[in-house]
């Protein structure tokens, strides 16, 4: 009420950090603060909701979970989103497997995926989507029509990397070897990996026309 915090300096500006290192010194029974932390966000509007998932770890349902990153990688890819397919491809023992975003030719299979890495759940959504991915590389495999499989992975960060993530991306890539990238950081690297492949395939079809 008084505006002033209690045995503090009278020169300390409210919410810096010398001030929330004040709170931290008083709140020392059921309530504690922790120091204050760098958060190094590069878009805070698009970043917000991953910062309150990876401090707060609100727990979602599969179904709200899944349209955030679809609405994400809609966003991201922007026009080149109508030139893909969405739907299921063949998986491990012809079995569909779903994706978020994909196109085929006649030598080659492009997938386009995502994953929230910023979520509570994010160990479990990323063992998720590594399985789906060999799933279909092992359908890719064994199919009469041998395709190339490229896998193109979007995910959300934590802003600075607060949720760990990075161990995650290193698993994606060495296991599904898929390119990923940061879909607000690299969010130019995605596009144009995403163009450059459709391009080939675009390319191959023009042959077989001609």
């Amino acid at each position: 009420r008084a505006s002033e915090m209690p045995y503090g300096r009278d020169n300390t500006l409210p919410h810096s950090d010398s001030w929330w290192r004040q709170v931290a010194k008083l709140l020392v029974h059921q309530i504690r603060s922790t120091d204050p932390r760098p958060i190094d966000c590069l878009n805070p509007v698009e970043e917000i909701d991953s910062l309150y998932e990876a401090v707060v770890g609100p727990r979602q349902p599969a179904k709200e979970r899944a349209e955030r990153i679809d609405r994400a990688l809609t966003k991201c890819l922007g026009n080149l989103a109508r030139k893909l397919d969405r739907g299921s491809v063949n998986g491990y023992r012809g079995r569909d497997v779903e994706v978020h975003r994909f196109k085929t030719s006649s030598d080659k299979l492009l997938i386009i995926d995502g994953v929230n890495l910023a979520s509570v759940d994010a160990e479990v959504e990323v063992d998720a989507l590594v399985s789906k991915l060999l799933r279909i590389k092992a359908g890719s495999e064994s199919n009469p029509v041998q395709r190339t499989v490229r896998l193109c992975i979007g995910y959300l960060a934590s802003p600075h990397g607060l949720n760990g993530e990075a161990t995650l991306v290193d698993w994606i890539q060495e296991t599904a070897e898929a390119e990923t990238f940061d879909l607000v950081r690299e969010r130019e690297k995605f596009l144009s990996a995403v163009d450059t492949e459709l391009a080939t395939i675009q390319l191959q079809a023009r042959f077989r026309q001609c």
